[in-house]
């Protein structure tokens, strides 16, 4: 600092300047012309500098190049504009050729015109202070398995950086690697997929690993398509050889689905949107089984859509009363006459019009909504059983199509005796269907669990037998009271004779087990007539009659009485 009157004597300055050298900052001052002295020979002896007689040229001649400009354009304004305090960080090259970061503080003085004087100030290495953000910043956006960017580090790049294109990239069936060879070879192979990403993609865009098995990439527009396509071959061929080289054994397939930057939008809106229509493209061909790129379009979009309704709008549907109960009778083989009927749920939904089961119920079974969904088919099937007793003194058994999540719930069984106590009816009003699929996974499990629901006088129906999973164990070990024959066995064996053969030994053994046996399907008169020469116990399908609300189904109920 510039001394400007002689009211320090030689022996304080003295002690002014070892105060200075014990600091651990370095103080400096400069003139108008650009001389610059430091102070403290300790802070400073580790740069090229003179401390008596330097300047602000050769100062700025040891700041980082990529700090020089902002450096220059600081000392301007503070200089031109009068800002007396200031603050500034940048980094300068010590006398090891090692760039440390230093904080600059410095008051500015003026004279009564606003011409600059002098400025003073003092220096501090705040390496170890920018080091551990710099830690923290990458541990906030890395991922710390494959040092890919994370997610965080994707969403923050697309909201203020505008990208052309998305990849996104799922390993299908990755959690078998868990579930086989534990978490150490899954991350193993983890890290091998994100180096083989690395290699091909890192100089041409950024990499993310932003789920557990999933990866983006995102890309400017100017990348060829062939080389692109190529290189998406050449990681998929990398991939296997690298599963190869770590044993496991196994071939895990990349789903991949694109999207492409809207100009339409805002960046930040565009590009976030953007993301979410790359992983979109991504699920649309993984449950179609694609192994190529799927480029996002409006197929892909209004089937997105429509599931995401589905999966959001289940539980608004029953609260808007939505959601009903048909039921499709099942009549006796030679009488006719009903002896039971089956309740198949439908949803008329005001956003999309009709919605069927085999659409609904998958993502309700995913979303656990299906819990919800299977009371209301309970209350409703029992509630049609007391109202058919009560007016026209009817009993027909109903049956319920009910779900491994259902079954397995452990508030089912309690829901079920409440709803029976609440319409007054006894379990021999009714029959729970269960798939073969629920069978053969949980044996021991579905036994005791089926015995609980029989003990009530329920009685248990193998629903869709044949249609997939057929295995002759499920009606030997569990103890069924109903087996249905799935409708497209039916349909073969009506052009098949050897299907027939097949049939009539099953009936053969159903009934030697004391199983009674019901087809399904059943659309025309040589249908009916087949499965009749083979004994079936009971026919359904629409040579009968379709499903029908509940109002109809009585009334076709009190005609059928009196045929």
């Amino acid at each position: 600092m510039t001394v400007q009157n002689n009211s320090f004597t030689k022996l304080e300055l003295k002690h002014l300047e070892m105060l200075f050298d014990a600091s651990k900052e370095g103080l400096w001052d400069m003139q108008p012309d650009g001389s610059v002295k430091f102070f403290n020979q300790n802070f400073y002896k580790d740069f090229e500098v003179n401390l008596k007689a330097s300047t602000l040229t050769e100062w700025k001649a040891l700041i980082h190049p990529e700090d020089r400009v902002s450096f220059s354009n600081n000392v301007s304004n503070q200089t031109l504009n009068g800002i007396e305090d200031f603050v500034s960080e940048y980094r300068v090259r010590n006398r090891r050729g090692e760039f440390v970061w230093i904080e600059a503080k410095g008051v500015a003085k003026f004279d009564q015109q606003g011409k600059f004087e002098y400025m003073v100030g003092s220096h501090s290495n705040i390496s170890h202070r920018k080091n551990a953000e710099a830690q923290i910043y990458h541990l906030a956006y890395h991922d710390q398995l494959t040092g890919l960017y994370n997610r965080a580090m994707l969403v923050k790049k697309l909201i203020y950086e505008q990208h052309a294109q998305m990849l996104y990239l799922n390993l299908s069936k990755f959690r078998t690697i868990n579930d086989t060879y534990g978490y150490e070879r899954a991350n193993e192979v983890l890290r091998a997929f994100a180096n083989i990403l690395k290699v091909y993609f890192v100089e041409i865009g950024d990499v993310f690993r932003v789920d557990a098995d999933e990866f983006a990439i995102l890309l400017p527009s100017a990348i060829e398509e062939i080389k692109l396509k190529g290189q998406l071959i050449l990681i998929k061929e990398q991939f296997q050889a690298a599963l190869h080289e770590l044993g496991t054994g196994m071939e895990i397939a990349i789903n991949i689905g694109r999207a492409m930057h809207s100009d339409t939008s805002s960046a930040a809106d565009g590009s976030l949107r953007m993301m979410e229509e790359a992983k979109w493209a991504m699920l649309y061909g993984k449950k179609r089984g694609f192994d190529y790129c799927i480029d996002y379009n409006e197929e892909i979009r209004q089937h997105t859509k429509r599931v995401l309704f589905i999966e959001t709008g289940i539980l608004n549907g029953l609260q808007n009363h939505e959601f009903y109960m048909t039921y499709q009778p099942i009549v006796s083989l030679g009488s006719e006459r009903v002896a039971m009927m089956e309740a198949l749920m439908r949803w008329e939904s005001e956003t999309f019009g009709m919605i069927m089961p085999d659409e609904f119920i998958p993502i309700a079974e995913k979303t656990r909504t299906i819990i919800k969904l299977g009371e209301f088919a309970l209350d409703s099937a029992c509630q049609t059983v007391r109202k058919m007793l009560d007016t026209a003194n009817v009993s027909i058994p109903i049956s319920i199509n009910i779900s491994a999540i259902q079954l397995f719930d452990s508030s089912f069984y309690q829901y079920v005796l409440k709803t029976l106590a609440k319409y007054s009816l006894s379990g021999a009003h009714i029959i729970f269907e269960i798939t073969e699929s629920v069978a053969l996974d949980m044996t021991t499990r579905t036994i005791e669990v089926i015995k609980l629901f029989r003990a009530l006088g329920i009685k248990i129906a193998l629903d869709d037998f044949g249609s997939g999973y057929s295995s002759l164990a499920s009606i030997l070990n569990i103890p069924f009271d109903f087996i249905k024959i799935d409708k497209a066995i039916i349909h073969k064996m009506v052009m098949d004779s050897e299907i027939k053969i097949f049939m009539g030994a099953l009936m053969y053994l159903c009934h030697s087990k004391g199983l009674m046996v019901i087809s399904e399907g059943i659309e025309t008169a040589v249908m009916c007539d087949k499965v009749a020469e083979l004994q079936t116990d009971y026919l359904q399908g629409f040579y009968y009659a379709k499903p029908m609300k509940a109002a109809a189904a009585e009334a076709y109920l009190g005609l059928a009485e009196r045929s």
